[in-house]
């Protein structure tokens, strides 16, 4: 009814996503497709921006810089779910693009001035936890 954008098996992350699940085997594998932002290289189904990926960033968009997007992932898979846990990272994905930051590296610089972030790091650069009722612990490839 939208077109292609709106529509269940032909938006931009339907696309990306037929192309490369069939290869996801692992619980790493799962990890890398859910933080999957290869753009301006991603197979979108001819809707090329940073913010249509699986992991949507919008600050990556070179004319219009928007602080949107994904800001985290979670997975769990049959092994992981029997022993009731399951893994997180928070924070944009920085897979295969550069780490998220509110302030310019060398200026020191806001880069988004007009969007409050009080609280909240400066960078973005968290790896994957593995969660379960006692607590949190690293995540490894194991289940």
């Amino acid at each position: 009814m939208h077109g292609k954008l709106f529509s269940r098996d032909q938006n931009p992350r339907a696309t990306i996503f037929h192309a490369t699940a069939p290869t996801v085997e692992t619980i790493a594998d799962m990890r890398h497709e859910m933080q999957r932002n290869r753009w301006p290289n991603e197979p979108d189904g001819g809707f090329p921006a940073p913010d249509h990926a699986i992991a949507a960033r919008g600050d990556l968009d070179k004319e219009s810089p928007d602080p949107n997007g994904g800001v985290d992932a979670k997975i769990t898979n049959f092994c992981l779910a029997k022993q009731l846990k399951a893994e997180a990272i928070s924070g944009p994905t920085h897979d295969h693009q550069k780490v998220f930051r509110w302030t310019d590296e060398k200026t020191g610089k806001q880069l988004f001035p007009k969007v409050a972030h009080d609280g909240m790091p400066d960078v973005w650069n968290f790896d994957w936890v593995r969660m379960s009722q006692a607590g949190g612990e690293v995540s490894s490839d194991s289940c």
